[in-house]
């Protein structure tokens, strides 16, 4: 709770002492990664409910989480234990540092979006994001799916990816009531949000039935 407060107040300072203090205890960083994420998941939900009565500011939360969770796949990889949450620190912390940097007589005014025919309002398919890609990176997507919903991870531990086409994830599950567990619309947004924080794109989910 403290490492969330400093990291909440910007005090990255403070909060690498923290991280430091972890490793320094031998305490594991995937565990208390998870611990955070649940923590700061239930205060998006109060934010969003209204129920709130801390000082996280909508916005600032769902940055953070999404940083955390990143942080979360590059722990198996990372040559350094604690770099990937090190720099979500720091870069959570910098980043709004820069954004309240305001020019003087600068007014920004907003680029009008505009939408190729047939494609959906908000959805980006940028090509990073591929049925390869999402296979390598199948236990990370299913251990970043745990602090929204630990059943839902689950089940897709007997799923697969199916396909990735034109801003669509098909997974593909091999039994009915896991397909209509995943076909649930809050699953399905769910597990959008999460492969948007992973791969930094937003895509719809479908689910299929598939032969064993």
């Amino acid at each position: 709770e403290t490492f969330l407060t400093h990291v909440r107040t910007r005090q990255a300072k403070e909060a690498l002492a923290d991280i430091a203090d972890l490793v320094r205890d031998g305490k594991d960083l995937k565990v208390f990664l998870v611990d955070s994420l649940s923590r700061l998941h239930q205060r998006l939900i109060d934010h969003v409910q209204g129920t709130s009565g801390d000082a996280w500011q909508g916005d600032d939360l769902k940055d953070i989480i999404r940083r955390l969770t990143q942080a979360y796949v590059e722990l198996r990889t990372s040559p350094i234990a604690s770099l990937p949450l090190e720099l979500a620190v720091v870069e959570f912390a910098e980043k709004k540092l820069d954004s309240s940097r305001v020019i003087p007589g600068l007014t920004r005014n907003p680029i009008p979006k505009t939408l190729d025919p047939g494609s959906e309002a908000g959805m980006t398919n940028s090509g990073l994001l591929t049925l390869e890609k999402l296979t390598e990176c199948w236990r990370d997507f299913i251990e970043a799916t745990k602090p929204y919903n630990h059943s839902v991870a689950g089940v897709l531990r007997s799923a697969r990816p199916a396909s990735v086409r034109d801003g669509i994830v098909t997974i593909e599950a091999f039994y009915k009531f896991h397909q209509e567990k995943l076909s649930e619309t809050k699953t399905r947004e769910a597990l959008s949000q999460v492969l948007k924080n992973l791969f930094g794109e937003k895509v719809k989910v479908e689910i299929v039935l598939g032969k064993k």
